[in-house]
Formats: C-alpha cells, sequence, structure tokens
C-alpha cells in the first residue's frame, strides 16, 4: 500500500517546516534494524564551506516580548509536563503535555480552544509521549519513545492509521526506541536507539536514517555506540558517539542537515536520499569543562533498578560537544546553538545563535535578549518565528518523575515542596 507523506514539522526540539498538503497513511517499517540501510555513501566532489571564527555581517540583537502566559498557580487547566510545542499557520498554538499524555491547544491570542489526545493503548491514544509533528494535511503525530511508534490524529481528535516499528518481513523487531521524526514530502527521518546482545552483554546504538513514503530504507548516515555499559551500570562519555537528539534538522527543500562529529564544528548536507551535497565548517575553540561542571553532570546519569534510582560510574571528557542543537528557519537559513551559546554573554543577554545562509556562509550572530532562568527554564523555537518559554520546567520535570519513582536523592521533597508551577509563556521577537 502506497503511503504518502507530507512534509511536516518538529519541534521538540526545535526544527521543521510546514510544506505541501497530501492526507495519507503514516506508515514506516524500520528493518531489522540498520544493518539493511544502505550505508551513507562516500564524500568525494562534496562541496566544501569553511568559514572563519567570525560572521561577515557581526552581531545581530532581537527582544523577546511577552505576547501571552499560562498555567501558574490560578490556572483553569491542568499542566503536567510540557515536552514541546508546534505552531499552525492561523498562528494556533499546540503544546504536548508528556505527562499528562495529551495536547494543549490555544488561540493565537492565548485562549483555551481544546485538547486533544490522552493516555492509553488504543486508537489515538498515547503514553508519555516525547515529540508532536505534522504527518500531513492537519494529521498531529505523537512520537513514543519506546517502544517506538507514532500515533496520529486529526485536528478534532479523531485518530488516524498509525505505525510501529517492524522487520522487513513484517515482524516485530528488537528493544528498540525513537527519539524524533520528521515527515518530508516522501521519505521520512528518524532518529533513535536499538540494543542489541553481545557477548553476553546489552549494548544501545544511536541511528539516524532516511527512509521512503513506504517504510523502505535509503539510506543509513549515523549508527553508532552509546556509551552506557549495563552490565557494569556505567557510562564512558569516551564510547558515546551517538548523534545529539537535537543534532539534525530538515529545511523545506527536503535536504537533510546533521552533526557528524562531537568535537568539530561541522553540519554535513545531504538530500532526501542520502546523497552529499555540501559540509559547512567553522573555525571554533571548545569550551572545557571544569571538574564542577562535570560533578553537575554526573548527577544526571542513573538508571531505574526495581523502582530505585542506581547512581552510574560516570567518565567524562574534558571539553562540552561543540554543537547543542541545530535547525532551519522559514527562510532556509541554518542556525545553530553550540557549547558557548550560553557562556559569558552581555547583561539582558539569555542566548547567541550562528546565523548561515543557505549556501553554509557564516552571516551573523543572533543575540536573544530577554528574562530567562537557564537553570530552570527552556526556549523552544518555533518554525515562524515566535517563541514558547516554559519556565519552571526543569521543578516539572523532577516532580514528574519522583512520581514514577525515580526520585534519587534526599532532598527532592523539601526542593519540589519550594518550587514554583509551571508557566508558558509565548513570545515574540522585536527590535530592541
Amino acid at each position: 500500500m502506497l503511503n504518502p507523506i507530507t512534509r511536516g514539522t518538529s519541534i521538540s526540539s526545535m526544527q521543521g517546516e510546514f510544506g505541501t498538503r497530501r492526507r495519507g497513511l503514516f506508515g514506516i517499517i524500520v528493518s531489522a534494524l540498520l544493518l539493511s540501510l544502505a550505508p551513507a555513501p562516500a564524500r568525494c566532489d562534496v562541496e566544501s564551506i569553511h568559514n572563519g571564527s567570525d560572521p561577515a555581517n557581526g552581531i545581530r540583537t532581537v527582544r523577546l516580548e511577552e505576547v501571552w502566559r499560562v498555567g501558574g498557580e490560578d490556572s483553569e487547566i491542568l499542566m503536567g509536563v510540557i515536552a514541546d510545542a508546534l505552531a499552525r499557520p492561523n498562528g494556533e498554538i499546540l503544546l504536548l503535555d508528556q505527562q499528562l499524555c495529551q495536547v494543549l491547544v490555544y488561540s493565537a491570542e492565548g485562549a483555551y480552544l481544546r485538547t486533544l489526545g490522552r493516555e492509553g493503548d488504543g486508537p489515538g491514544e498515547v503514553r508519555l509521549p516525547r515529540q508532536i509533528l505534522w504527518t500531513g494535511d492537519e494529521a498531529l503525530g505523537f512520537v513514543h519513545r519506546a517502544p517506538g511508534r507514532v500515533t496520529r490524529i486529526d485536528m478534532e481528535g479523531t485518530p488516524l492509521p498509525s505505525f510501529e516499528l517492524k522487520t522487513e518481513d513484517g515482524g516485530v523487531p528488537g528493544m528498540m526506541q525513537l527519539n524524533r521524526a520528521y515527515a518530508g514530502d516522501g521519505f521520512v527521518v528518524i532518529n533513535g536507539s536499538e540494543w542489541k546482545n553481545e557477548d553476553d552483554a546489552r549494548q544501545e546504538y544511536g541511528f539516524l536514517g532516511i527512509f521512503d513514503e513506504n517504510g523502505v530504507p535509503r539510506r543509513r548516515l549515523m549508527t553508532e555506540t552509546s556509551g552506557f555499559n549495563f552490565t557494569d551500570r556505567s557510562y564512558d562519555e569516551t564510547n558515546d558517539n551517538t548523534l545529539g537528539t537535537s543534532c539534525w534538522a530538515v529545511d523545506q527543500e527536503g535536504f537533510v542537515y546533521y552533526a557528524p562529529e562531537r568535537d568539530r564544528y561541522e553540519i554535513d548536507v545531504l538530500d532526501a536520499v542520502g546523497n552529499p551535497v555540501r559540509t559547512i565548517e567553522r573555525d571554533y575553540e571548545r569550551n572545557r569543562r571544569t571538574s564542577e561542571r562535570k560533578e553537575e553532570l554526573a548527577k544526571g546519569y542513573s538508571m531505574s533498578i526495581n523502582g530505585e534510582a542506581v547512581q552510574l560510574t560516570t567518565h567524562f571528557l574534558d571539553f562540552d560537544p561543540v554543537i547543542n542543537w541545530i535547525r532551519i528557519d522559514e527562510q532556509g537559513r541554518l542556525l545553530v546553538s553550540h557549547s558557548r551559546s550560553r557562556l559569558d554573554l552581555p547583561d539582558g543577554i539569555i542566548e547567541t545563535w550562528d546565523v548561515f545562509d543557505r549556501e553554509g556562509r557564516f552571516q551573523y550572530v543572533l543575540q536573544l535578549a530577554g528574562e530567562m532562568n537557564k537553570d530552570q527554564d527552556r526556549l523552544i523555537p518555533l518554525v515562524d518565528g515566535r517563541f514558547v518559554l516554559l519556565r519552571n520546567i526543569l521543578d516539572a520535570q523532577r516532580a514528574m518523575w519522583a512520581g514514577y519513582g525515580n526520585d534519587d536523592g534526599d532532598d527532592k521533597e523539601e526542593d519540589l515542596s519550594e518550587s514554583e508551577p509551571l508557566e508558558v509563556v509565548l513570545l515574540r521577537a522585536v527590535a530592541p
């Protein structure tokens, strides 16, 4: 059966585009798994764009101005943990509540309109979804991490055909999960993980792959080990070669951008079937981690065993990964957040991005001016140029995972009792 996929939007991390609209079944058949994908082609005769450390047009600044705000102590609408956001062409905002397994829809002016989705395993039902994306003509997809699948509904909440991972012969694959997906015009890009038993130990592999509209694998871009050793209950960043969940993007023409190297400012561009087009590089001084930073990172590495959190033995590298995330805006410009994007900033600046034109030339550094608690809040840029600010999202996440028995600290109860409620703020960029 032909399963047409139309260009959509993926923002969980913050990238994606609206595009042509054809309704059809959203289906992906992931073979067992990545070994069957065609390998990435050789990179001979690929255009290389090398940029210096300074942009051609200096620094530009925009101020983030509040449009509306929802949530907080006096909210009549219950919110758990907002994990993702999408914008509709009519200005409406969709907020994915991972904890309550639903999407809240607000008007462009901030009025609550309706709730879509619900918790469960039936048609149109979801559990702990991590991302929402457009998968066709106003068809909304929920990405499940494990088991890896996408549940689809229309904007009235009516269930649509969904997909689950399968092998080439229609069987059920091994332990596998999805991190993010992007539905393009006739193709799908998927980032996820799978586990294999090797030498009496379980090994996790991360992957990024391109699939056609029928779910047939087109190209494997990356298949790398994760650095976790579940037998020894350890994590060694030296062995972690996986692609960051947000270190890839797709533009309106179907070109795929991804950062293949942890320690290099390099972004490879491929067409929708995986053929290399160009490589974009920038001179960059890596950010060295302090011992305090490594200790803080280690606190986030634990696993749940019989409902109890067990701290992992960890080893971290001396430098942060160069690229935090990449995305493409409506004008086709490449936006990059790197390891220094939130460091040593002028007063009133919350973040900086590198901006490249369509040809990969480093044009300017964009400074975002506004108010944000960098330890508690999260900023989600929308494809239409607006932003969703999640205030106090860290405390909301901690409260959710504590409820799942993943509380690993004696002082969590006290901390949570003093936390502020989650607020969602829609922002727009204006001249300073």
